[in-house]
């Protein structure tokens, strides 16, 4: 065990940057929440952001898509609780590799390497989907993993700018604790900064530009960049050292000889790797297959300048290309310059780039020499150069909307001359064909393919592979980017180079390496599974894909419907309207049965003529993207839909219709083609009184049946109970209405349709009618009200320290006298239902017996102020206090408190910025500060008047009061309407002004605190029967005589909700206080509290001294529960002294301590020894007993 410095400073004292503890405004400011929202509303935001001048002249800022929040969908929901791969801490190789995207798979790079338990993610990019999945624009690696193992992760840092390692930042940002730093190159961390300012998330205090060569402290690694070429300015590899080891991750490269930009590729840097020792060695697999090398950038320059010259006087020249090549933008600027052409941009991301580079003064030219593309009409089409997005031919890029004559911007003309200057990402080779021939047709001569010299790979070939493997000379070898084929072979070829122990694994698999430079170590590659080798298989984490619909639809397949969405573009869609047409005769029939007093008669022959009368409908089909025939497909499906109703019974429920309907029209599609669409049947009556009458036969039947009507079938009252004891009946009546979905095995839509079996269910449900679901409610409502009312009577009653279940009860045969009847009777019904559930058999399932109505609450009976005061007698030291107080209400003047008129913002120290633990899936944010101050201004006036009862306080308010009372989570609502009117007039009998007939109960915490530091309560307590106003003096030895240990209690509540936390007790863990962040309503707590004080407690202070012993119980505890623990320790500096008032303490200090288990691989110290780690404490301001003053 070991315990860590998490803050410390003194109650009283001088100390700037702190609070004393009796400044009251400070303290009310100090109790909002240190995460506040993003400030301001979105008009505000988004004045706030930078303007910046886009390529063309025009001005542009950036578009806020997202306040922070809502683009997240369910990217962020912990999905059960996954475990984290790996061996227990402190066990096998220390360097781990866990890949969230980018291994078998060409995009959606991320990557977490560590040291033991500590973490750091290279990269954070997305995938671009393929034509499989229709809707969706952007496939992101499983952020909800990393939002749920968040403390692992300790930094972030970004290889370089394209999409596939920057694009999933908007949804990875949020996952990660608020202070998680993210390191970059100057220019990627432009693109950053653009990319999170659309999203509302840029936090310019979280990012670090860094500098090839520059060493930087990197989570558990020191880590160097250096610099690599690719096809984007400011790339580069990192290498990550640590005392168990070097890893070297090359991100995305080749070698480029001659680069545009001059800065070439740091082969030394390798070289020097080579001879210092590589334990683990990652590199680029994407053209592993490629033999050669690949061709400098400076050859298509070349190329792009004898094109543009070649069709000098013959009309435009077009080029497309990837708008992150700001090295091919260079060359396309020379070919300009040499034809005397203007550059015009078409396409937005072109301007993006470039300016992005321009901030960073690596734009290869000035974002103002760029024409607008509104003016090109003004231009001889000999002096124009258009550069234009849709390499890859998406539907909505710049080229692919010229090709459909559909751009508005550019239009094709038969003299233009086309330069792709691109290359064919794979799986896209149709679309971009599509699009060429589209472009033909409209007569420009097209320029592409590998001759025409227009376009190098940014990725290395086998040749420059083999180089850098041998320069690099690792102990290990895992290739990373790349299909998975593509992973084999660069494994094979690091063989081929004497690289003897290469591994290949795919996305959440974990493996873990050792350095084998003590020769004690043996691999077999990742299959090894042996003691002591240097490259195991540790394990692997069930990841799944995110999928983003381009605006803000984020979540799994599943949830985004890519199913349903291939199987109506493959298979169609049919919709089918059915109006119900009940018969008029059996109608009256049904009705005549369900009058009161109805014969049996009667009832028979309504059932007669509802078994002899068949249902009929008006049926309304239509289908979409389905072959037809003409018609004779709709013709065959209304005829299967009308035979389908018309052998149903006249009394058949909506939801048997639409069942049999929609299972009509799956074999009607199947039967006339082969398909299998999907298929949604709405089914509603025609006459809703013939629905009622329907309704009721089916319920007299299961009423002399013994059983529950369901509409389509049976239940007994247990089954409803069990199936419908979720949602509200209203929920499953409106979800019962979304048709049918034939995976479910028709039915009604949604999960919790009824009819057939489907793959992966359950059992079918049946379907909840809207009458049913206002009988469910309103049965639940009456029984909650009736626990309600009886609770509130028990509590009027009840003698000290008794229980319900121990309220003696007379029979209804032992009943003596009127004068008591209601109160006997009110026990007896207590009595009573206890005893039913405890004894006499097995205890019943499902709702509970029907009872009648609870009676009206009668007025308070005579004597019952006795009999509570009989019951609760006072103790000698309260007794003398309540002199006291009767004594200072009848002479001496109240002390006067100074009114709250602002909460100014004093800085207060914090533990750690704790991690929150969230119940519901998504929920704001909310700077609770503003309204803090509204409310307390608001119930300053009112004069809240409570009152002291056993050992809390009962404040009587109205419903407003109640709110912002629990807005600010001060007291509980227990008591009830009886308890209200108790203590409502026991304070109206002493003169005080009381509103409201709600009870909120206060914890004596809560109430010297809302009475001593916010000003906003006034206490009374019964002094011989009559209640009497105390001041804050009488009110602090009230609450020491009742608690013995209420001046630590308090000391710590006052500290912790000064320091923005939420105090609850902590007894059910064994603490004494559990801490929240926010409402208690909204989180879980992060941390359990320990008060230990450190100098002898004064007589009848009764309070163990705590040994390791019992504090290692306590952290085991609280780590079972996911909480840290906190100790609190106290001391008193005047040795001791008086505590008659609340003064004493500011003589008191304080000092806070988190306990952790002691991880000898976490707990290291820095490589400069003990001196530097003392140094960085000071820094951090650790150690030593601080002064805690006014700010």
């Amino acid at each position: 065990m070991a315990t860590e410095l998490a803050g410390t400073f003194r109650l009283g004292g001088s100390l700037a940057g702190t609070a004393l503890l009796g400044d009251r405004r400070a303290v009310a400011s100090a109790l909002a929440p240190l995460q506040q929202h993003r400030g301001g509303s979105r008009r505000q935001r988004q004045a706030a952001q930078p303007t910046e001048c886009r390529a063309g002249g025009r001005r542009n800022r950036v578009q806020v898509r997202s306040d922070g929040y809502e683009h997240l969908g369910t990217s962020q929901t912990t999905r059960n609780k996954r475990a984290f791969p790996g061996p227990p801490v402190g066990q096998g190789p220390p360097l781990r590799v866990l890949p969230i995207g980018g291994l078998g798979e060409i995009g959606m790079n991320c990557m977490l390497i560590g040291v033991y338990d500590r973490y750091i993610l290279v990269d954070a990019g997305l995938m671009f989907p393929d034509f499989t999945d229709l809707g969706m624009q952007k496939i992101l690696p499983d952020t909800s993993f990393l939002a749920q193992w968040r403390d692992k992760i300790e930094a972030v840092v970004i290889t370089h700018g394209h999409e596939d390692h920057i694009g999933a930042l908007p949804w990875v940002v949020p996952a990660l604790d608020p202070g998680t730093p993210i390191y970059a190159g100057g220019f990627p961390m432009q693109l950053i900064k653009r990319r999170l300012q659309e999203f509302n998330l840029w936090d310019e205090s979280r990012m670090h530009t860094i500098n090839m060569r520059q060493n930087f402290q990197l989570g558990p690694f020191d880590c160097t960049p250096m610099r690599v070429t690719h096809s984007i300015p400011d790339c580069c590899g990192l290498v990550l050292r640590s005392e168990h080891g070097t890893i070297v991750h090359t991100g995305d490269w080749k070698i480029d000889e001659n680069p545009v930009d001059g800065e070439v590729f740091d082969r030394d840097m390798f070289d020097q790797l080579g001879k210092e020792g590589v334990t683990l060695f990652m590199s680029d697999s994407t053209n592993v297959l490629a033999p050669g090398r690949t061709t400098s950038e400076q050859l298509v320059e070349t190329s792009l300048v004898n094109r543009v010259l070649g069709h000098q006087g013959k009309g435009r020249v077009i080029t497309t290309q990837f708008a992150s090549n700001l090295h091919r933008m260079a060359a396309v600027k020379k070919a300009a310059d040499a034809s005397g052409r203007k550059i015009c941009f078409i396409g937005m991301s072109l301007g993006f780039y470039l300016e992005a580079a321009h901030r960073e003064g690596r734009a290869p030219f000035d974002p103002k020499d760029v024409i607008n593309a509104a003016d090109m009409e003004d231009y001889d089409p000999n002096e124009l150069l258009i550069v234009t997005t849709g390499s890859q031919a998406e539907p909505r890029a710049a080229l692919s909307l010229a090709a459909r004559d559909a751009s508005h911007l550019l239009k094709l003309q038969s003299s233009d001359l086309i330069l792709y200057s691109a290359k064919v990402i794979p799986g896209n080779d149709t679309r971009v064909m599509q699009m060429m021939n589209k472009i033909s047709e409209l007569g420009p001569e097209i320029a592409m393919g590998r001759n025409e010299n227009l376009h190098t790979s940014g990725h290395a070939y086998r040749d420059e592979l083999e180089e850098v493997m041998r320069y690099a000379n690792p102990q290990h070898f895992l290739p990373v980017h790349g299909e998975y084929a593509f992973l084999c072979a660069h494994a094979q070829l690091a063989r081929e180079n004497g690289v003897n122990y290469t591994s290949v694994i795919k996305n959440g698999q974990m493996l873990g390496v050792a350095d084998r430079r003590n020769k004690n170590t043996v691999s077999i590659g990742s299959a090894a599974g042996i003691p002591g080798a240097s490259m195991l298989l540790l394990g692997e984490a069930q990841l799944t894909n995110f999928y983003n619909d381009g605006n803000k639809g984020t979540g799994i397949a599943s949830e985004m419907g890519l199913e349903e969405r291939q199987q109506i573009a493959v298979e169609g869609i049919v919709i089918a309207a059915v109006d119900v047409l009940r018969d008029a005769g059996m109608v009256r029939a049904v009705t005549e049965a369900a009058a009161p007093g109805a014969s049996p008669a009667v009832a028979a022959a309504a059932a007669k003529a509802a078994s002899q009368r068949r249902l009929r409908a008006k049926i309304r089909v239509t289908t979409r993207a389905m072959w037809v025939d003409q018609g004779r497909l709709l013709e065959d499906l209304h005829a299967a839909a009308e035979d389908a109703v018309g052998r149903l019974p006249g009394d058949a429920h909506l939801a048997a219709v639409e069942r049999v309907v929609a299972d009509a029209l799956r074999r009607t599609c199947k039967a006339f083609n082969q398909r299998r669409p999907e298929v949604v049947v709405i089914a509603h009556e025609a006459d809703p009184r013939a629905a009622a009458a329907a309704m009721a036969a089916a319920s007299r039947r299961a009423a002399e049946d013994g059983r529950e009507w369901r509409g389509v079938g049976y239940s007994s009252e247990r089954e409803r109970e069990e199936r419908y004891s979720g949602p509200t009946g209203r929920d499953f009546a409106r979800r019962s209405s979304g048709g049918v979905n034939p995976r479910r095995g028709g039915g009604m839509g949604g999960p919790y349709g009824g009819g057939g079996r489907g793959r992966g269910q359950g059992p079918p449900r049946e379907a909840m009618t809207e009458v049913e679901a206002e009988a469910l409610l309103a049965e639940r409502e009456q029984r909650r009200k009736q626990q309600q009312a009886q609770r509130e009577r028990d509590l009027l009653v009840a003698p000290k320290g008794g229980e319900l279940e121990d309220l003696g009860a007379p029979s209804s045969t032992d009943e003596s006298s009127d004068e008591d009847g209601s109160t006997r009777a009110a026990a007896g019904r207590s009595s009573s239902s206890s005893s039913s559930k405890g004894g006499g058999g097995p205890a019943r399932r499902g709702r509970p017996p029907k009872q009648a109505g609870p009676p009206p609450l009668q007025p308070l009976p005579e004597g019952i102020l006795e009999q509570r005061q009989a019951a609760n007698p006072p103790s000698e030291a309260r007794q003398t206090c309540c002199h006291q107080a009767a004594a200072l209400a009848a002479g001496a003047a109240m002390t006067e408190v100074p009114t709250m008129t602002e909460v100014p913002e004093v800085p207060l120290p914090r533990a750690e910025v704790p991690r929150e633990q969230r119940k519901t899936k998504r929920f704001k944010r909310k700077d609770l500060k503003t309204e803090l101050l509204q409310v307390c201004r608001e119930l300053q006036p009112r004069g809240l008047q409570a009152l002291l009862l056993d050992a809390g306080v009962w404040l009587c308010c109205d419903d407003d009061t109640v709110h912002q009372l629990d807005t600010l989570c001060f007291g509980n609502l227990d008591g009830g309407t009886g308890t209200a009117a108790y203590v409502r007039g026991l304070l109206e009998a002493g003169g005080a002004a009381v509103q409201g007939d709600q009870a909120v109960r206060l914890s004596l915490d809560e109430a010297f605190f809302m009475t001593w530091a916010l000003d906003m309560l006034s206490v009374w307590d019964l002094v011989e029967g009559a209640a009497v106003r105390l001041d804050t003096t009488a009110l602090w030895q009230h609450c020491l005589a009742l608690r013995p240990d209420f001046f630590l209690l308090y000391l710590a509540y006052h500290h912790f909700r000064s320091k923005g936390w939420i105090p609850r007790t902590g007894l059910q863990y064994g603490a004494d206080f559990v801490l929240y962040q926010r409402h208690p309503a909204l989180t879980h707590s992060d941390y359990t509290v320990l008060i230990v004080p450190l100098a002898p407690a004064p007589p009848g202070e009764d309070r163990p001294a705590l040994g390791w012993h019992d504090i290692q119980i306590s952290n085991r505890l609280s780590a079972q529960v996911s909480k840290k623990l906190l100790l609190f320790y106290v001391r008193n500096e005047s040795g001791g002294g008086e505590r008659s008032t609340p003064n004493c303490l500011a003589r008191v200090a304080v000092h806070e301590r988190l306990v952790r288990r002691w991880v000898p691989e976490s707990h290291r110290p820095p490589p400069g020894g003990a001196q530097q780690q003392q140094q960085q404490q000071q820094q951090q301001g650790g150690g030593g007993w601080g002064k805690r003053g006014a700010s």
